[in-house]
């Protein structure tokens, strides 16, 4: 039997996280574009660490309520993981842009690319990790990212867009995973490899 079922692509997830970015923006910044991370200096912490405080909250959250959802337990806030992960693969392209943004201004050395925008960072393929967990490479790049902020000093500036990069993928291919992991069940397994080989997933656990 045919199961007539289409899942989550990766373009439509990334649009969607593009679209909820721009709405979201224009609610927070209005017509200056992350005006609300931009104005952190005004309490001495730079807008690249306010983000970073922001996109923690949010890696925290995935990891308390993926061990809920272990339980059986439900969140006591109307906010699912994959809510959740959109906002962290956000955060990770506001970052990176707005780190962007800051060499530009020279508030932060480095080189910087003069038309990095939110939509051609979040959307440059990386196909380099398909072979690895989604969360084994959220925690990853995670704790990749506290290492290079914690060691600025010392740290290649050059590290910061490709680790950024890869937790925009890992979260992406995380909510791609557990999009089609509840219809896995309705197919042959013929149908679910074939499933997983187009989203580059055959090889998740």
């Amino acid at each position: 039997m045919v199961v007539e079922w289409i899942p989550l692509t990766l373009e439509t997830l990334l649009e969607e996280c593009i679209d909820l970015h721009e709405r979201k923006d224009s609610d927070y910044a209005g017509d200056v574009p992350y005006a609300n991370f931009m104005s952190s200096t005004r309490f001495g912490m730079r807008p690249d660490h306010a983000i970073m405080v922001r996109l923690s909250d949010k890696y925290n959250r995935v990891l308390t309520l993926l061990e809920k959802e272990r339980r059986g337990q439900d969140p006591r806030v109307a906010e699912s993981i994959d809510d959740t992960l959109r906002d962290l693969l956000n955060y990770a392209g506001i970052m990176a842009v707005v780190r962007n943004t800051m060499c530009q201004q020279e508030t932060l050395p480095g080189k910087h690319e003069p038309t990095l925008t939110f939509r051609s960072f979040v959307l440059r393929p990386n196909t380099s990790l398909t072979m690895m967990p989604p969360t084994t490479l959220l925690s990853w790049y995670f704790a990749a990212l506290c290492e290079a902020l914690k060691h600025e000093g010392k740290a290649r500036l050059s590290y910061f867009p490709y680790i950024l990069s890869w937790l925009v993928t890992a979260a992406a291919r995380l909510i791609l995973e557990r999009s089609i992991r509840p219809h896995l069940r309705e197919l042959d397994p013929y149908q679910v490899l074939d499933r997983r080989r187009a989203f580059g997933l055959d090889k998740l656990r």
